[in-house]
């Protein structure tokens, strides 16, 4: 069946990726009059965000959310000296903002052709609720039909209640979806082990995956879904619960994938 949906990793796919967080930390650091030593907050930080995150969901739609607790708690251990909270709050406001989020060039462009043709397109990251935040800051709030974050299911691609969970609040069948994204194992054979169409966002030009289906940049995703989309089912644009998990808990949302 010809597809008429296309689900969009974020981070390393529509936007570039900060390899970098250390500038942000330290800006959110200045901000809030904190002391405190970056190596210490990143190892605590680490190691906080994986024994925390299957309890992820629990903080949808709470105050302070997942990741705050989890920043909070890593300043704390770090010895931070300065007021901690204040910080927490630097970061978030950093780490949602635009600046550290750059689209790559053709992103938008390639966005409006699809859309142009008809097709549904959705956002389905490795995220936490910072993902709406930094969606309405760079002023895509209203581009997607749907945007899904992992924090949400409590689990992260490859997983197949990820894929599961986004194709359901689209509305869509697998086989009517395509997904894209820049990790060959979380994006692309997450997506083919669920029944989707995946397409390897192999920027870089890496060698060792000889059957998967592969662009090097997005535009060409314009050779592959060509033509217009015809009797696609009309759906209400949803954006998850408002306000982004990056594997690393300061990292711009939409980080590693």
């Amino acid at each position: 069946m010809e597809a008429r949906e296309v689900f969009f990793d974020f981070g390393g796919t529509l936007t570039s990726p900060v390899s970098d967080l250390r500038p942000l930390f330290e800006i959110a650091a200045r901000g809030a009059g904190v002391r405190v030593s970056w190596e210490e907050f990143s190892r605590e930080n680490d190691r906080l965000w994986e024994d925390l995150w299957p309890t992820a969901p629990d903080y949808l739609g709470r105050r302070p959310s997942f990741a705050d607790t989890v920043h909070e708690e890593a300043l704390r251990r770090a010895g931070a000296k300065g007021p901690v909270r204040s910080m927490v709050r630097a970061i978030r406001r950093e780490a949602v903002s635009a600046r550290w989020h750059p689209p790559f060039p053709e992103t938008e462009v390639v966005l409006g052709r699809l859309r142009s043709r008809g097709y549904g397109i959705h956002v389905l990251s490795n995220n936490v609720d910072y993902l709406p935040l930094v969606l309405k800051n760079l002023g895509w709030s209203r581009l997607f039909d749907s945007v899904t974050y992992s924090q949400e299911v409590g689990a992260q691609k490859p997983d197949a209640r990820v894929f599961r969970f986004a194709l359901a609040r689209a509305g869509c069948a697998a086989g009517d979806a395509v997904h894209v994204g820049d990790s060959w194992e979380a994006d692309y054979l997450g997506a083919m082990n669920v029944g989707l169409r995946g397409i390897w966002l192999n920027r870089e030009g890496q060698d060792g995956h000889p059957a998967t289906e592969e662009i090097r940049d997005l535009r060409g995703l314009l050779d592959r879904l060509p033509g217009r989309v015809v009797e696609r089912r009309a759906r209400a644009r949803t954006l998850s619960h408002p306000e982004t998990r990056p594997r690393r808990s300061i990292a711009p949302a939409g980080r590693p994938s």
